[in-house]
């Protein structure tokens, strides 16, 4: 097949190191894995292209976006008929599948035109999200964009159940609203790493550094265990707005605790196997959130490193991780539950070897995105002829 793959997220470098960067990547990677031919459509697509992925033909649109919100909001909506304009004037496409953006509607609106199949991928709320964290002017024409995007899809992606849910509430999606859990590249990590490390049980994190991904709970908890095992170290991979935050919060620590604390930074995609390789435990310290709808790629990458997980119970986890079988679930934003969690694993290597093993079992036997682009485009097949069946 012929797939037009569109992202018109302008804070979506299709290849930077940010997890929705990542998500991208795979997905255009799993689809060219099965023969198909992709062509993307992007505002933003960033410096970090893999070798693999370099020779995809590429149309960037809204280069030199406006910084101010009401301009920005009128430029990412006149992008639309342009996007239109690209998908007619290229080789027919058997396939348009999109990564759900702000303003964003023709896509969908020119599958539905030219009789075939759109495919949907939502991520998040997005009208709320951009009240929330960030500023929405024109909402209505947020809405009114998203509510066409739900219209004209032929089917669509939620990647965990609580943005199903959310997407459900509108009529015109109900019936066709899937949920798809994120995958990860299984190949690229490698088991014989686990190793009992004799001088250092190294608790690891990766992730960027927003307040909703737990990492002063983690401080906090790794404080506490560090007063009963001082042979611990910890290790904080990425960057982010919190960063500041983070490193004010180390001022009350004792000096023994900041000297085993390593921040690496933000790290090319290419380097996370061998960096979550140094983890003997990884960790994902989410605080008590009301709305949880993430589909957390940093569990899954933990998982097929067949690392030993220590996690909190919130939406999507429970489904990625069995307690006790193939990880540890501790209660949200409880940074005491967490200290013991950690303490727990650092004094059993046979108990970590046994859970890493299984989760990377798991990894491999449901999550990998080959299963995940499976399942998408399943989702459309039936409603095909059998001449015209997506594969």
């Amino acid at each position: 097949m012929r797939i037009a793959y569109v992202c018109l997220d302008p804070g979506v470098p299709i290849f930077g190191r940010k997890g929705c960067s990542i998500h991208c990547q795979e997905i255009i990677r799993a689809l060219r894995q099965r023969g198909h031919v992709v062509e993307l459509f992007a505002t933003r697509l960033g410096a970090d292209v893999p070798d693999d992925l370099s020779g995809i033909p590429t149309h960037r649109l809204g280069e030199s976006l406006s910084s101010d919100p009401a301009t920005r909001e009128r430029e990412l909506f006149a992008l639309n008929p342009i996007v239109e304009s690209l998908l007619a004037d290229a080789e027919p496409f058997d396939l348009v599948y999109e990564r759900h953006s702000l303003w964003s509607q023709s896509a969908m609106q020119f599958s539905h035109m030219q009789s075939i199949p759109g495919i949907l991928e939502v991520n998040a709320p997005l009208v709320d999200e951009q009240k929330k964290h960030r500023t929405l002017l024109d909402e209505s024409k947020a809405l009114s964009a998203q509510n066409e995007c739900f219209r004209h899809a032929k089917s669509i992606i939620a990647v965990s159940e609580e943005v199903a849910a959310l997407i459900r509430q509108n009529g015109a999606a109900r019936s066709k609203t899937t949920t798809v859990f994120n995958g990860v590249n299984c190949e690229t990590f490698d088991l014989g790493t686990i190793t009992d490390h004799s001088d250092r049980t190294i608790i690891g994190f990766v992730g960027t550094l927003k307040s909703w991904h737990g990492v002063s709970i983690l401080l906090d908890a790794f404080a506490l265990a560090y007063t009963q095992n001082p042979s611990i170290g910890l290790k904080i991979v990425g960057s982010g707005p919190e960063a500041s935050n983070l490193q004010n919060q180390l001022v009350d620590f004792p000096v023994d605790v900041q000297s085993v604390i390593q921040w690496t930074g933000a790290i090319p995609n290419s380097e996370m196997p061998k960096v979550l390789s140094t983890f003997d435990i990884a960790v994902a310290p989410y605080p008590k959130l009301v709305d949880f709808y993430f589909s957390p790629l940093k569990v899954l990458e933990y998982m097929a490193a067949g690392r030993a997980i220590v996690a909190s119970r919130i939406g999507q986890i429970p489904d990625l991780i069995v307690n006790n079988q193939s990880g540890i679930l501790v209660q949200p934003g409880c940074s005491a539950g967490l200290a013991t969690a950690i303490l727990e694993l650092c004094s059993d290597f046979p108990l970590r070897q046994r859970l890493g093993l299984q989760a990377r079992l798991c990894a491999v036997a449901d999550h990998s995105w080959r299963h995940v682009v499976d399942r998408i485009l399943s989702s459309v097949a039936e409603t095909q002829t059998p001449c015209g069946a997506i594969q």
